[in-house]
């Protein structure tokens, strides 16, 4: 038997494709994932599983929250609380996302999976406060290589981040697997953004 094998046995569940409710369904995870899924009556329980009653409840996947800035520990479990269960992070202090992360994975602290982008912009009276500085083309680059050997998924430009520098850390990004996303630099327009290889425009 699987280790980790969990059974939530005579639950309801929504089928998104057919748009109605499922009574009396089980499903079964081993290892995080699931692996069937079908009426309690037909739906094989592994040995030694642990079996949990959900008579007269309906079970859900964990929801996603696509921006939420995991400011502290609290936010992780107040997340949790709602039913998230993973969490894209457009950008925040990128000491504190990678601590959250080892706690978390250590077991010390209990939150979401969280998908974070590094924050990137230039100096100037608008700067980002958790952003990472760039103040060359160079060291723009650079910081797209940081985030990805701190296996961030993104990267995030913002408004003050000079535009010029923008092709060649996205080029970068794109290099390294990272998806590109952010403010408009001041001085440009969304389509230059986007020629410049933008993936997204966040906000």
């Amino acid at each position: 038997t699987p280790a980790g094998a969990v059974a939530f046995k005579d639950v309801r569940l929504f089928d998104a494709d057919a748009l109605v409710f499922l009574e009396k369904q089980t499903v079964v995870v081993e290892n995080g994932k699931i692996v069937a899924v079908g009426r309690a009556n037909k739906v094989k329980i592994p040995k030694g599983a642990e079996v949990i009653d959900g008579r007269g409840k309906t079970l859900l996947p964990g929801l996603w929250d696509v921006h939420m800035h995991v400011g502290d520990d609290y936010t992780g479990l107040q997340e949790l609380s709602l039913g998230v269960t993973s969490v894209r992070d457009p950008g925040n202090d990128d000491k504190q996302t990678l601590d959250r992360r080892a706690r978390v994975a250590a077991g010390e602290l209990l939150g979401p999976h969280v998908y974070p982008s590094s924050l990137i912009d230039g100096k100037g009276t608008y700067t980002a406060q958790v952003a990472n500085i760039a103040t060359s083309e160079a060291e723009a680059v650079k910081l797209v290589d940081a985030a990805a050997d701190n296996k961030f998924n993104g990267i995030k430009f913002y408004g003050t981040l000079n535009p010029a520098w923008l092709p060649a850390a996205i080029a970068e990004a794109h290099k390294r697997g990272l998806h590109v996303h952010g403010h408009i630099p001041a001085g440009i327009r969304p389509m230059d953004a986007i020629a410049a290889g933008y993936d997204e425009i966040t906000h």
